[in-house]
Protein backbone atom coordinates (compact mmCIF):
# COMPACT_ATOMS: atom_id res chain seq x y z
CA UNK A 1 0.00 0.00 0.00
CA UNK A 2 1.50 3.10 -0.90
CA UNK A 3 0.72 6.92 0.05
CA UNK A 4 0.71 9.70 -2.54
CA UNK A 5 1.25 13.14 -0.57
CA UNK A 6 1.25 16.18 -2.89
CA UNK A 7 2.72 19.55 -2.21
CA UNK A 8 1.76 22.68 -1.57
CA UNK A 9 0.49 24.93 -4.44
CA UNK A 10 2.74 27.19 -5.15
CA UNK A 11 0.27 29.65 -6.81
CA UNK A 12 -0.02 31.75 -3.78
CA UNK A 13 -0.87 34.85 -6.27
CA UNK A 14 -4.32 34.31 -5.77
CA UNK A 15 -4.42 34.38 -2.26
CA UNK A 16 -2.33 37.97 -1.46
CA UNK A 17 -5.77 39.20 -1.33
CA UNK A 18 -7.57 37.05 0.79
CA UNK A 19 -4.33 37.40 2.80
CA UNK A 20 -4.53 40.80 3.66
CA UNK A 21 -8.31 40.72 4.12
CA UNK A 22 -7.76 38.26 7.21
CA UNK A 23 -4.42 40.30 8.23
CA UNK A 24 -7.02 43.18 8.90
CA UNK A 25 -9.79 41.58 10.08
CA UNK A 26 -7.06 39.96 12.71
CA UNK A 27 -5.70 42.90 13.19
CA UNK A 28 -9.40 44.93 13.71
CA UNK A 29 -10.16 42.14 16.17
CA UNK A 30 -7.19 42.80 17.72
CA UNK A 31 -7.32 46.28 18.75
CA UNK A 32 -11.27 46.01 19.83
CA UNK A 33 -10.45 43.55 22.19
CA UNK A 34 -7.80 45.19 24.08
CA UNK A 35 -9.69 48.07 23.88
CA UNK A 36 -12.40 46.55 25.10
CA UNK A 37 -10.56 44.60 27.74
CA UNK A 38 -8.87 47.97 28.81
CA UNK A 39 -12.77 49.45 29.17
CA UNK A 40 -13.77 46.74 31.63
CA UNK A 41 -16.66 45.43 29.04
CA UNK A 42 -15.23 41.96 29.58
CA UNK A 43 -16.28 42.28 33.39
CA UNK A 44 -19.48 40.54 34.89
CA UNK A 45 -21.19 41.70 38.28
CA UNK A 46 -20.45 38.81 40.64
CA UNK A 47 -22.58 35.79 40.70
CA UNK A 48 -23.83 36.94 36.67
CA UNK A 49 -22.59 35.10 34.08
CA UNK A 50 -19.93 36.84 31.94
CA UNK A 51 -22.27 37.68 28.76
CA UNK A 52 -19.50 39.97 27.19
CA UNK A 53 -17.20 37.27 27.71
CA UNK A 54 -19.51 34.25 26.27
CA UNK A 55 -19.85 37.27 23.14
CA UNK A 56 -15.87 37.66 23.17
CA UNK A 57 -15.64 33.99 22.58
CA UNK A 58 -18.70 33.11 20.13
CA UNK A 59 -18.36 35.99 17.61
CA UNK A 60 -15.25 35.07 16.22
CA UNK A 61 -16.11 31.88 15.57
CA UNK A 62 -19.56 32.79 14.16
CA UNK A 63 -17.51 35.41 12.27
CA UNK A 64 -15.23 32.94 11.09
CA UNK A 65 -17.75 30.69 9.65
CA UNK A 66 -19.62 32.84 8.18
CA UNK A 67 -16.50 34.18 6.26
CA UNK A 68 -15.47 30.46 4.82
CA UNK A 69 -19.42 29.61 3.18
CA UNK A 70 -19.55 32.99 1.77
CA UNK A 71 -16.35 33.68 -0.26
CA UNK A 72 -14.98 30.62 -1.92
CA UNK A 73 -11.39 32.04 -1.93
CA UNK A 74 -11.29 32.62 1.93
CA UNK A 75 -12.68 28.84 1.97
CA UNK A 76 -9.88 28.27 -0.72
CA UNK A 77 -7.25 30.18 1.36
CA UNK A 78 -8.09 27.52 4.89
CA UNK A 79 -8.02 24.53 2.82
CA UNK A 80 -4.29 24.93 2.33
CA UNK A 81 -3.23 26.28 5.58
CA UNK A 82 -0.87 23.90 7.27
CA UNK A 83 -3.41 21.44 9.91
CA UNK A 84 -0.45 21.43 12.35
CA UNK A 85 -0.95 25.10 12.72
CA UNK A 86 -4.33 25.36 12.81
CA UNK A 87 -4.56 22.92 15.11
CA UNK A 88 -1.50 24.72 17.59
CA UNK A 89 -3.88 28.21 17.16
CA UNK A 90 -7.28 26.07 18.25
CA UNK A 91 -5.19 24.81 21.15
CA UNK A 92 -3.80 27.88 22.17
CA UNK A 93 -7.45 29.37 21.89
CA UNK A 94 -8.68 26.87 24.22
CA UNK A 95 -5.70 26.86 27.42
CA UNK A 96 -4.84 30.87 27.04
CA UNK A 97 -7.44 31.48 29.31
CA UNK A 98 -6.67 28.85 31.42
CA UNK A 99 -3.64 30.91 32.32
CA UNK A 100 -5.07 34.01 32.87
CA UNK A 101 -8.66 32.74 35.01
CA UNK A 102 -7.02 31.43 37.95
CA UNK A 103 -4.12 33.95 38.92
CA UNK A 104 -7.14 36.53 38.55
CA UNK A 105 -8.37 34.59 41.57
CA UNK A 106 -6.49 35.62 44.83
CA UNK A 107 -5.53 32.15 47.02
CA UNK A 108 -7.93 31.43 49.15
CA UNK A 109 -7.20 31.89 53.04
CA UNK A 110 -5.62 28.33 53.41
CA UNK A 111 -2.75 28.84 50.24
CA UNK A 112 -4.72 26.27 48.21
CA UNK A 113 -5.62 27.57 44.87
CA UNK A 114 -10.02 28.63 43.98
CA UNK A 115 -11.32 25.87 42.05
CA UNK A 116 -14.02 25.11 40.43
CA UNK A 117 -16.32 24.05 42.90
CA UNK A 118 -15.51 27.24 44.55
CA UNK A 119 -16.09 29.91 42.17
CA UNK A 120 -18.63 28.48 39.22
CA UNK A 121 -17.45 31.31 37.33
CA UNK A 122 -13.49 32.05 37.56
CA UNK A 123 -13.40 34.74 35.22
CA UNK A 124 -16.11 37.03 36.33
Amino acid sequence: MSTTVLPPSTDSAGFNGIRLGVFLVLAIWFVLVVGLGAQGAFLGKPGVPPIGMAIGFTAPILVFFAWLRLSPAFRDFILTLDLRLIAGMQAWRFAGPGFFCPARRPRRHGGRPRRAVDDPWPCA
